[in-house]
């Protein structure tokens, strides 16, 4: 009777263990079969930030290209990301400034040191140029960036930065300030002669480069 007893358990526990090894096996298949579906998460649901078809720089005019331009310098002159390293060497603002002159070595000697101390103490700092804050100072009369050759536009660019000194506290709000800055630059809408488009994307680069514009200096005291 014993012997029966335990032929039974032994029956049982060979039972539980082969369904184990089949449940197991099961899921394994099923992971093995599933599928990640990717999705572009909108923003918000505003749709002036929603993804499209991307734009022809042949629909966007001189003065809003410039003005893309010219904001995207202001951006790389004074963010601050925390803890960042190489601060000093930030490609796409040495590429967008002119050749020849010492607007991007003055920024390493003057701006890049605040920005790399305040990196190094956990600050964040966002810089926004409102639309309509960019204003032309020296434009001849009846000039045309299309037809004109390059010249040296001083323009006068408002702009605001928005400061959290004290990293991972959402409760701080940010130090606001609101300054002028006047940035002299050579432009004229279309991409820079004798480039390789593809490469050159291909290396990383920022496809503002692309551009023919170049910024010569950059100061608070008035167009030089």
């Amino acid at each position: 009777m014993r012997k029966l007893i335990y032929f039974f358990i032994g029956l049982a526990l060979i039972t539980i263990a082969f369904a184990s090894i089949v449940i197991t096996g099961a899921i394994y298949k099923a992971n093995d079969n599933s599928k990640i579906l990717t999705y572009i998460f909108q923003p918000d649901n505003s749709p002036r930030d929603r993804l499209g078809q991307m734009q022809s720089i042949d629909t966007i005019s001189a003065t809003e290209l410039r003005d893309k331009l010219l904001k995207k310098y202001i951006h790389e002159y004074f963010y601050v990301i925390p803890y960042q390293s190489n601060v000093s060497s930030r490609i796409s603002l040495k590429r967008l400034s002119y050749d020849g002159t010492d607007v991007f070595e003055q920024w390493q000697k003057t701006e890049a040191k605040d920005i790399e101390k305040m990196s190094q103490d956990g600050v964040l700092r966002i810089v926004k140029v409102p639309n309509n804050s960019i204003a032309a100072q020296n434009l001849p009369d009846g000039y045309n960036y299309y037809n004109s050759s390059l010249q040296k536009i001083c323009y006068a660019i408002h702009y605001e930065l928005q400061t959290w000194l004290k990293p991972n506290n959402m409760a701080i709000e940010p130090v606001v300030e609101h300054n002028i800055v006047y940035v002299t630059a050579v432009f004229k809408p279309g991409i820079k002669e004798n480039i390789n488009i593809k490469e050159y994307l291909k290396s990383g680069y920022d496809p503002a480069g692309l551009f023919t514009f170049r910024v010569l200096s950059i100061n608070q005291n008035g167009c030089q």
